[in-house]
């Protein structure tokens, strides 16, 4: 697996667990009844928690046009996915 593909790799399960992160926090704020303070650290939370999501789906963007990029310089080399 190339750099590139590393960092790939790296990118999508940070994205993963976080979009799993954020699911949880989702989920325990619609508990919440509406004056639990609570509920306004995890709204927090949750933006900046989608923030860095963000920054890291744009990053992952790059990342597999750069991957792409390096496979179609390369004829001939074994394509396979990530998560093999």
């Amino acid at each position: 697996m190339s750099e590139t593909e590393d960092d790939l790799r790296t990118t999508s399960d940070a994205v993963v667990s976080g979009t799993e992160r954020l699911k949880a926090l989702e989920e325990a704020k619609r508990g919440l009844e509406p004056e639990d303070p609570e509920r306004l650290l995890i709204a927090a939370e949750i933006a900046e928690l989608g923030s860095r999501l963000e920054n890291a789906t744009a990053a992952e963007l790059e990342l597999a046009q750069t991957a792409k990029d390096e496979a179609d310089a390369s004829p001939g080399s074994p394509e396979r996915p990530i998560d093999a």
